[in-house]
């Protein structure tokens, strides 16, 4: 077990439970301007990912202190979600969100296109490990996925059909989970962050 990417999945977990409890309000930038209800919840992955990352340093500056949001890829324009540059080790984390349903509780069907798709022009989870691999980051790499929980769409089905197809395309470890309960939003109550590190077969 790396303790490190450990640690990493446990806090991400914290941290989406801490921010949950200043009931932050979630406000898209289209015209419409919709306002959702207050909770982590609604929040788009990037805006999560952004909070989670300045949480994670609230609790833990040392360990955190160095982590970079959107590192470039070596001779690309894309950008990697998370470098955690560590005193022991560096580890790159793509991250991706699973929330099927939306703040009127009515289901997205297009959300798994984030998870499985084999189109790298959909950033997918599974595209993503693909691309990290031929990256030529000097470091450990893994996949974040973190999600919500509810009763009708068990988050844990999606993981573990993300776990066969995966395994298909490039070596994944043993699945790293930690949960988060109890949030405000009526609809967005309950979750998972998952975590493994990837290598090539």
């Amino acid at each position: 077990m790396n303790e490190n990417f450990k640690k990493i999945i446990d806090d991400f977990s914290i941290c989406m439970k801490n921010i949950d409890t200043t009931k932050p309000v979630y406000q898209s930038v289209r015209k419409s301007a919709t306002v959702y209800k207050p909770g982590i919840g609604p929040h788009t992955e990037t805006k999560t990912v952004k909070m989670v990352v300045e949480e994670m340093k609230k609790i833990n500056n040392e360990f955190y202190k160095d982590t970079i949001i959107h590192e470039r890829y070596p001779n690309s324009r894309k950008e990697c979600d998370l470098k955690f540059n560590l005193n022991n080790e560096t580890i790159f984390s793509e991250v991706k969100m699973m929330r099927i349903m939306g703040d009127n509780n009515k289901a997205n069907d297009n959300i798994f296109m984030h998870i499985f798709s084999p189109y790298e022009l959909q950033n997918s989870a599974l595209t993503d490990g693909i691309k990290l691999l031929k990256s030529g980051f000097d470091g450990t790499k893994s996949i974040i996925i973190y999600g919500y929980d509810y009763e009708n769409f068990p988050l844990l089905k999606t993981i573990e059909l993300y776990e066969k197809i995966a395994k298909e395309f490039y070596s994944i470890s043993e699945r790293y989970s930690s949960s988060f309960e109890n949030l405000v939003h009526p609809v967005h109550q309950k979750g998972n962050v998952f975590g493994w590190i990837i290598d090539n077969k």
